[in-house]
């Protein structure tokens, strides 16, 4: 059976048209596609560059606050536990940010803090890093 030459111009610029919009969809799908990679990976550059500038100043404000509050409560081991608990609030009050305070000895037992149970911190890594560091800290 012969398929007349309308039906076959048909076809033929029917496919023709779809093979170009096809070929145009993925094209344009992968210019989009690298475009979108590119600004996302720019995106997360920033937003990890900024997170990085605020946990900084976060721990430049919590050591500042550290040696003011080590030269001001020297002497908090003597306090009575009211006293020491009292003075704790005090400093959260002062720094709202700071979710927890506490008052750690030099082998890892907290002494007191704000919120929660008192307990041994001197197996994590970070009283680890610290108490090894030749810098006096308190």
């Amino acid at each position: 059976m012969k398929i007349p030459i309308r039906w076959q111009l048909v076809l033929l610029i029917g496919l023709f048209i779809f093979g170009t919009l096809f070929s145009s969809i993925i094209t344009i799908q992968h210019f989009i596609s690298v475009d979108y990679k590119e600004k996302l990976q720019n995106n997360n550059a920033i937003m990890s560059e900024s997170i990085a500038r605020n946990i900084s100043q976060y721990i430049y404000s919590a050591v500042i606050i550290n040696d003011m509050t080590a030269d001001k409560y020297s002497q908090i081991k003597d306090y009575p536990y009211s006293q020491k608990k009292q003075e704790l609030i005090n400093i959260n009050q002062q720094y709202p940010w700071l979710e927890n305070v506490a008052f750690i000895d030099l082998h890892g037992v907290q002494i007191i803090r704000t919120n929660g149970i008192e307990g041994d911190r001197s197996y994590q890594d970070w009283f680890k890093k610290i108490s090894s560091t030749p810098r006096t800290i308190f």
